[in-house]
């Protein structure tokens, strides 16, 4: 009993800080055309060819920030800084019993409405642990983001009948009957 308690503790002791599916992460792009029967908005039947690009991302494209184990905060918060300087901040409420944030982190999705906390390359990333706006707990990680070249899928005519406005939906359906790029 008291061997697996201490195989428990050194567990914890050594465990990394960081994303709760690793610092390592890939970025596979991918690009290709597909070939569509379509419905305009006049409901007329039309060609259509979508151009397609996609991010593969790998190990997740959202993730949860760990720390090294069960610590006494409510919050943690993350400032990453890219190797051009610039910086972003974000935060989470933190589960200090699981050592781990609450909801999960924008590692790879840029839109409009979402900047994500990562980018191509080396991220310098510090965090914060916090209870009732108390820090607890300071320190920092490496996250690194390899970016891949981009990958060319074959054309693919596409046997279903959309909307001609559904492009999203298009290329979504277009990359899983490639497989992904994958041949």
């Amino acid at each position: 009993m008291i061997t697996v308690l201490i195989g428990l503790l050194a567990a914890t002791t050594f465990a990394d800080v960081g994303f709760k599916q690793g610092n390592q992460i890939e970025v596979q792009p991918v690009f290709g055309y597909a070939h569509v029967l379509c419905r305009d908005f006049n409901n007329l039947q039309r060609q259509k060819t979508v151009s397609c690009a996609a991010d593969l991302v790998s190990p997740a494209i959202r993730d949860r920030f760990v720390s090294a184990g069960p610590v006494d905060a409510d919050k943690v918060e993350l400032i990453s800084t890219f190797e051009n300087g610039r910086s972003i901040k974000r935060s989470s409420k933190f589960d200090g019993a699981k050592g781990e944030s609450k909801s999960t982190f924008n590692l790879w999705i840029s839109t409009l409405t979402q900047t994500p906390i990562l980018r191509g390359g080396k991220n310098n990333i510090a965090y914060t642990l916090t209870k009732k706006k108390e820090v607890v707990e300071t320190g920092s990680f490496v996250a690194y983001v390899d970016v891949m070249d981009e990958k060319r899928c074959e054309p693919r005519q596409m046997s279903f009948t959309y909307n001609c406005d559904e492009e999203i939906q298009i290329c979504n359906d277009y990359f899983f009957f490639n497989n992904n790029c994958e041949y």
